[in-house]
């Protein structure tokens, strides 16, 4: 394939270039279901020592259960870790796909656009897309479908706790 039909088939590109990087999504998918599950260790944390603890006065109890929550911690903040790096290299591996065809077709706007192009920056659009993609945007993508759950979670307390939390979300 030529250059010049590379560049006239931009979207085959792009979408080529996110398709190569489908299995490294669907592991963030994997890992940001653990980790949403993780998230629910604060509140339960806090459940089990009004539950626990504060009735029976137990100190050993309340050692076991906060190991036990620091090690959960401790697991969520690795996988935070794994996942924003899966995320960086996705990244990457998309910059490396496209920044062949984004320097070619940065050389070849002015040619093409002349004055009308000075504002098009191909190797720039890339960098930023390059910089969302690697950040925390898709992460918070890959959070949204569990609002709905933590919102029923907080209804099941009380009720008007809830229409708080839904207002405020």
């Amino acid at each position: 394939m030529s250059s010049l039909q590379s560049l006239s088939t931009q979207r085959p590109l792009v979408s080529e270039a996110f398709g190569a990087s489908r299995s490294g999504y669907a592991g963030v998918g994997v890992l940001s279901l653990v980790i949403n599950l993780l998230m629910l260790t604060g509140p339960m944390f806090m459940l089990q020592i009004y539950d626990r603890v504060l009735a029976s006065h137990s100190v050993p109890t309340l050692v076991i259960i906060a190991s036990f929550t620091g090690i959960l911690y401790l697991f969520f903040a690795l996988l935070e870790g794994i996942r924003a790096r899966g995320l960086s290299r996705i990244s990457q591996e998309i910059d490396a796909r496209l920044s062949r065809t984004a320097f070619l077709a940065n050389l070849r706007v002015p040619l093409r656009m002349g004055n009308t192009g000075k504002n098009v920056d191909p190797i720039r659009d890339l960098e930023t897309m390059r910089q969302f993609w690697g950040g925390q945007g898709p992460a918070a993508l890959f959070d949204i479908p569990w609002m709905p759950i933590y919102l029923g979670l907080v209804f099941v307390l009380h009720f008007w706790l809830g229409i708080l939390a839904l207002a405020g979300a």
